[in-house]
């Protein structure tokens, strides 16, 4: 009797993680008639989708408001992707935390290319596409980003012509990631 309901305990976990990667798809589906298609485009993988924001600095900058705002974009962002931050203390740490990562990595600069909103998601769900559901944005220190990672990086974007601290950045970038998913799903939030 008790192996019957781990059984059935199993198959339910099966049928709800199949039932809300459909959804997932239906709701971050690119095409206009996403209500009717619930077939992934391009073996896109529709479930664990993962953001990780590698920075190099100080984790506890004193700017609190930068904290909660970053808390609740993650707790936004939890039904449709897991975004998370990693710290490094040098830029040798960085570049080893980066290199060992797998996914696709873009890095911010002042030099990266500009990209507004709409753009900044399609590129986001493309990497994740490409990336195995895995995608990496790396944040420079106060000196930026160290040259061999400026040098290696295929895909290099900037947030702004305008020079930001790396804690700011990464509150900004957390935005654009919310907003992005929000473009996708196509609510409200970006006008």
């Amino acid at each position: 009797m008790l192996n019957e309901w781990r059984w059935l305990y199993v198959v339910f976990l099966i049928l709800t993680c199949i039932c809300s990667c459909v959804s997932f798809q239906v709701l971050h589906s690119s095409s206009p008639e996403r209500i009717i298609s619930r077939a992934p485009k391009r073996g896109f993988m529709t479930c664990g989708l993962e953001v990780t924001i590698h920075i190099r600095g100080k984790k506890s900058g004193g700017e609190d408001w930068i904290s909660t705002g970053i808390d609740e974009y993650q707790k936004r962002l939890r039904s449709t992707l897991k975004l998370q931050t990693k710290w490094y203390k040098d830029d040798s740490a960085l570049i080893q935390g980066v290199k060992k990562e797998k996914g696709v990595i873009v890095t911010l600069d002042e030099r990266g290319k500009l990209l507004n909103s709409k753009e900044f998601s399609q590129m986001m769900y493309k990497m994740l596409e490409d990336g195995g559901s895995r995608l990496h944005f790396v944040i420079g220190g106060a000196e930026g980003l160290p040259p061999s990672l400026k040098t290696e990086a295929k895909h290099l974007i900037s947030l702004s012509k305008m020079t930001f601290t790396h804690q700011q950045a990464r509150l900004i970038l957390a935005e654009q990631i919310y907003r992005a998913t929000e473009i996708r799903k196509g609510t409200g939030y970006h006008k």
